[in-house]
């Protein structure tokens, strides 16, 4: 296309073309092909309405993902996946063309003169943005390559990972990854950010517990300094304090007592089982419910709604069995628990099956319509309601 048309060669082939050209119309704008018309360096993504409102306050938006991950936008608050949408029509890119909605538009006049405009890209698809969870298993992974053992155990090779360090690794918002650092019951020490090894926090949680009984305390009021002073030589007093912000809250209130925890009745009882089912394989139902009810501090009380998302138990068999079985050891990928809940066991009631995929939900996808993509709904012989998988397991 000629580069130096004049107005009157544009406004002759505009009359040619049979178009009337309104005074106050707007400036011609002749358009040139680029010599990168096919370039790659430009794409186009559709902004839902709150990510458009972020960028327009100066809010951070990140693009986030290693060169094996499909990459995800985070904003402070929400992360969303990205998928390709192929385009009907060809778009083309130019970057100062002029439209009706700019203020001076209108002030110009088809004759005054022309403006040669570079086209500097053409596409045919753009990024669509949806909603998404945040995807955890890689923070999962680097907690637990870097979990503390105690002091003694601490090794200067190995790589500690600050706030930023997993923000820049973890396909998560900034918020979320928060949330699940609090979820996962990590703490922040000399701005790095750890877990507890699991049998190191059995050792110190037991030890905390065990003076419940040596000192006659009640577990609605566990004294921080106190056992700061009675544990100094076995244990560092931020991880004393740590398990008992994961496992109670401070005492607040009316009777109250500063510097004092309360423990949680359901957290402290879930820990119980937890610890008695780990390495226990199979347990007899019986004797363990014995057990944990006898376990746990004085005035506690077992249910069994306290073992939703911590274990399983089958009481048709003889003798009745109950075994370890932790959300927090699922997949994270909706399809690939499914298959996992499926392949441990092939039909679940709804009462069952909740506590393992309702961390799935989202405000787009509620449980019961991950149910309907992958289970088959389906009434035993007793007229129950139970769910199995569309696929062959």
């Amino acid at each position: 296309m000629q580069s130096d048309r004049s107005v009157d060669e544009v406004l002759s082939t505009a009359k040619l073309a049979g178009l009337k050209l309104k005074p106050n119309a707007g400036p011609v704008q002749v358009l040139k092909f680029s010599p990168a018309l096919n370039s790659v360096d430009y794409r186009l993504v559709e902004l839902p309405p709150q990510l458009q409102d972020a960028l327009q306050t100066g809010e951070k938006v990140v693009f986030r993902g290693d060169e094996q991950d499909e990459a995800v936008l985070c904003s402070q608050t929400e992360t969303h996946e990205m998928k390709v949408v192929d385009l009907s029509n060809t778009m083309l890119l130019c970057p100062r063309l002029s439209t009706p909605e700019d203020g001076s538009f209108k002030l110009q006049s088809p004759e005054d003169a022309v403006e040669r405009l570079d086209v500097c890209a053409s596409v045919s698809s753009y990024y669509e943005l949806r909603p998404c969870r945040p995807r955890l298993t890689k923070l999962k992974q680097m907690l637990k390559l870097t979990a503390y053992r105690g002091p003694e155990a601490e090794n200067d090779h190995v790589k500690l990972y600050s706030l930023e360090d997993l923000l820049g690794s973890v396909q998560a918002s900034e918020d979320e990854l928060l949330t699940a650092l609090q979820h996962l019951g990590a703490f922040e020490t000399n701005g790095k950010w750890r877990v507890l090894d699991i049998q190191y926090e059995e050792a110190v949680f037991l030890s905390i517990l065990n003076l419940l009984d040596e000192k006659m305390w009640s577990y609605e009021s566990v004294p921080l300094l106190e056992c700061y002073a009675l544990l100094e030589e076995l244990y560092p007093s931020f991880v004393i304090k740590h398990c008992l912000e994961v496992y109670g809250n401070k005492c607040l209130g009316e009777g109250g007592k500063d510097g004092h925890y309360c423990l949680d009745a359901v957290r402290v009882c879930q820990f119980y089982a937890e610890y008695l089912l780990r390495a226990a394989g199979r347990f007899n139902f019986d004797e363990f419910i014995d057990s944990w009810q006898q376990s746990v501090p004085s005035g506690m009380k077992t249910t069994l709604d306290q073992l939703k998302g911590v274990a399983l138990w089958d009481l048709d068999t003889r003798p009745r069995v109950i075994w370890s079985f932790s959300v927090n050891d699922l997949p994270e990928d909706p399809p690939a628990r499914f298959a996992k809940l499926f392949e441990t066991r092939s039909k679940w009631t709804l009462e069952e099956i909740e506590p393992f995929i309702n961390d799935l939900s989202t405000e787009k996808i509620s449980s019961n319509a991950l149910l309907l993509k992958y289970a088959r709904m389906s009434t035993d012989s007793s007229g129950q309601r139970v769910f199995n998988s569309k696929r062959p397991v």
